[in-house]
């Protein structure tokens, strides 16, 4: 079964079910939860950090993947992968930083959106070793703020899946190439 058929039958049943069908952690005093995809054969692991949910759909907070090989390319590759492939999100990604001896690529946002000095913006992390690994998730900046804060961002189950998948084949497919 390919990833994201897999992670939209994990939410439905989650959804429809409860967190204790699919083993999810509840984090934030029972106000986020973790549900993790563990891999199948030499595939990708995945862990989906939901804020809320319905029938249909879900707040995500964070979506992570994991990749079992110990075959990990140049951070630049993998950053290159995800920027071609999540072109769909609201503002197209650009690397911001590559930081070789942190094994660590931050991509951002191209050109954040701002309303009323509120800065929102994507943010995709990649590590390449011990193996390689991203996560993607959207924050919120603002002026009366110290810090960035994560933000809620609402998905039908195919479109968490689509994330998740793209950012999986971003990881597998520079080993290929």
């Amino acid at each position: 079964m390919k990833l994201s058929q897999r992670i939209v039958q994990h939410l439905e049943q989650f959804t429809a079910q409860g967190p204790q069908a699919v083993d999810a952690a509840i984090i934030r005093d029972g106000k986020a939860y973790i549900i993790g995809l563990p891999a199948e054969g030499d595939g990708p692991s995945v862990a989906l950090t939901i804020a809320d949910y319905d029938r249909y759909s879900v707040t995500l907070l964070n979506v992570e993947v994991n990749q079992a090989t110990d075959e990990a390319q140049a951070l630049e590759q993998y950053a290159e992968q995800v920027a071609r492939r999540l072109t769909y999100l609201e503002e197209p990604l650009t690397l911001l930083e590559l930081a070789e001896e942190d094994n660590l690529a931050q991509l951002r946002s191209q050109a954040p959106s701002e309303a009323d000095e509120v800065i929102t913006y994507w943010e995709a992390l990649i590590w390449n070793k011990p193996q390689p690994r991203a996560t993607l998730a959207r924050y919120r900046w603002s002026p009366d703020q110290p810090d960035r804060q994560a933000i809620p961002y609402p998905a039908t189950f195919t479109q968490v899946a689509r994330m998740a998948e793209d950012l999986a084949a971003s990881l597998e497919e520079v080993g290929e190439a």
